[in-house]
């Protein structure tokens, strides 16, 4: 039989899961540049990672109840935090980068400290080096709080303020030394905070961060004195769901009801690539994002409810950024590829209406059938549906084909500033700022590696026969970063190698459905007081999508005969969201203020941005394409 608990002070019936400072690495590392007879000049290391993390919380009220209290709580929520030093879905790409750095002393702690999945593959070979990475992480994380059918709920507290409840306050104190232990003891200071004196409350709250390639702290962690080719591949896919709900043929009175299912994402995914070889290099970086996300909150319009306020909000924060960064350096050819695609459908709905569909049938059995209109003696109604937060893809990928004799420039410029890796320390230090600078100066992908080449800047110029407006100021930043002296002019040098050949392909897609809707029908008003009424439906999620490459092909000393640079990027949008505000066959009586709105905002960009130069032979070729673009096919209805 069903429960009957009479109660003169409050209830809280609330489920949580939490978990904190996730992580799932894989490194690796393979040196075969030594002289045996052993077949050891050829190098392969795979690092992989798979994560799967599926988790239901779930705090409900069975069939048939009848509860009476001053205060009633129901709640359900899961966690899962990074400590990212205070990053949200409002963090921009910037802030991301700028946490992560200085929240380690250096470079190498990352990954350990900081990421839920980390795989890293480095290698060094004589002749042929190839390093592949991949990570695969995927998150099911259901939080559902339920109200059953036939249920009778009465609140008699008087106030409609919030409250709170530390459910865990009861632990006992567990010491460590002379000072409880800091993990019990926040526990026991852990509050559930009440929005209402009856509250459904449902919340997920979501940061994970994957890294996947093989670059992290120095810039190439995959090298060869011949070939080397080397790839990451990052992969993220959550399923995610928020459902607060009271159920069919019930009855609820309180001063003022909360049903609210709140869900808040971070979701970052990061994959740098960098190779260098002799007489080839190839770096790949793909980081895919997909997001499905379910934000429910509810009642039953056979429910009949007495109060002064009801709310029934459904709230949606997301962030989700993905960024990719591909790096090649040759003498004879480098082909450097990025690819960043999000994909993010979401579900948000604050409904009073027919809700059997949420009902958790696996815990509870089938629902009622036969269900009628119910009446509501409720002075303010407010229906609220909101998506809200960013999302961005990045790419950039870069490609350089050098010889010999501009590589010992190189080389002599490093060590005369501190070091011979020191100008790749610093172009990997500056690593996340070039992921998104590269979309408003394209030369910054590869500055640091440009400083040494000052003996083409009058060549550079000569083969730029004319330079269009627009790209103008690129030109004047390329030209102070290869400033200092003149260079060779008499045109003598000896061939080289027969052809010198750059790469750079670089794609960001975001495609974006997301629904939010807020739907009020099939239920009487009848106010005590002049009935206010809202239903509200608001999506303002920024969609960023940005794309960079470079392509440089350079000689110092002898030049090969043919010589050529070929670099393109891809900026694309697809966007099908829906934003709707809905009043169905509900009678209002003495209604003295109705507002049924519905909003969409939020940026949406594209950017795409490609350079190509070519002075590394006889005949130089150089070609950069770019592109950029958006189907918007979004719907925003208020009825």
């Amino acid at each position: 039989t069903a429960p009957t608990l009479s109660l003169s002070g409050d209830l809280s019936v609330q489920a949580l899961q939490r978990q904190s400072a996730l992580h799932n690495s894989a490194d690796s590392t393979v040196n075969a540049d030594v002289e045996m007879n052993d077949g050891t000049k050829v190098a392969l290391s795979v690092a992989a990672v798979y994560s799967q993390l599926q988790q239901q919380t779930r705090a409900l009220i069975g069939d048939g109840a009848n509860i009476t209290a001053s205060r009633i709580g129901l709640g359900a929520q899961n966690q899962q935090q990074l400590d990212l030093n205070g990053l949200d879905g409002w963090s921009s790409l910037d802030q991301v980068f700028d946490n992560l750095k200085t929240l380690t002393v250096t470079m190498p702690e990352v990954p350990g400290m900081l990421s839920t999945s980390y795989a890293n593959s480095t290698g060094e070979a004589d002749k042929l080096s190839m390093t592949g990475t991949i990570s695969v992480l995927l998150n099911d994380q259901d939080a559902t709080a339920w109200v059953g059918d036939n249920v009778t709920l009465n609140a008699t507290s008087t106030s409609s303020e919030p409250w709170t409840r530390n459910p865990l306050a009861s632990l006992d104190v567990l010491m460590d030394g002379a000072e409880e232990d800091e993990a019990r003891k926040d526990l026991r200071d852990m509050a559930w905070e009440w929005d209402a004196p009856l509250s459904v409350q449902a919340a997920n709250e979501f940061e994970q961060l994957a890294i996947t390639g093989n670059l992290w702290w120095s810039l190439f962690n995959n090298t060869s004195d011949g070939g080397a080719v080397g790839a990451g591949v990052n992969v993220q896919i959550t399923d995610n769901e928020a459902i607060a709900g009271i159920g069919a043929n019930g009855s609820v009175t309180a001063k003022r009801l909360n049903v609210n299912a709140k869900q808040n994402e971070l979701i970052v995914g990061i994959s740098p690539s960098a190779g260098k070889g002799a007489t080839v290099a190839a770096s790949g970086a793909v980081v895919v994002s997909v997001v499905d996300s379910t934000v429910h909150a509810s009642v039953h319009n056979s429910t009949a409810v007495t109060a002064d306020q009801v709310s029934v909000t459904a709230d949606h924060g997301i962030g989700v950024w993905t960024a990719a960064g591909a790096l090649a350096a040759s003498e004879n050819a480098g082909i450097g590829a990025s690819v960043a695609v999000n994909v993010l459908t979401t579900d948000v709905l604050a409904l009073v209406g027919d809700n059997s569909a949420w009902r958790p049938v696996e815990q509870l059995g089938a629902g009622g059938t036969g269900l009628t209109k119910a009446q509501w003696r409720v002075d303010e109604v407010l229906v609220n549906a909101e998506s809200t937060g960013q999302v961005g893809a990045f790419s950039v990928a870069g490609a350089v084909a050098r010889t010999a004799e501009e590589q010992q420039k190189q080389d002599e410029a490093n060590a005369s500033e501190g070091g011979a890796d020191s100008g790749s320390s610093s172009l990997a230090g500056s690593l996340g700022e070039a992921i998104t600078q590269t979309l408003t100066n394209g030369v910054d992908l590869i500055g640091s590696g440009l400083t040494s080449v000052k003996d083409q800047a009058v060549e550079v110029k000569d083969t730029i026969v004319e330079i269009p407006d627009k790209l103008k100021g690129y030109w004047d930043k390329l030209k102070g970063m290869l400033s200092g002296g003149g260079g060779d002019d008499s045109g003598q040098q000896e061939p080289g190698s027969k052809v010198s050949l750059a790469i750079a392909g670089s794609l960001s897609l975001n495609v974006s459905g997301q629904k939010t809707r807020a739907h009020l029908g099939d239920i009487v008003l009848d106010p005590r007081d002049p009935l206010k009424v809202t239903v509200l439906s608001l999506n303002q999620t920024n969609q960023l999508s940005g794309s960079g490459s470079g392509a440089l092909t350079l000689a110092g000393g002898k030049k090969s005969n043919f010589s050529s640079a070929i670099a393109g990027a891809i900026a694309y949008n697809h966007l099908f969201n829906v934003t709707e505000a809905l009043l169905d066959d509900a009678k209002l009586n003495a209604n003295d203020l109705l507002k049924v709105q519905a909003a969409s905002g939020g940026d949406q960009i594209a950017m795409g941005l490609g350079l190509a130069v070519s002075t590394g032979g006889e005949t130089n070729v150089g070609v950069a394409v770019s592109a950029s673009g958006a189907v918007v096919g979004n719907t925003t209805r208020a009825a």
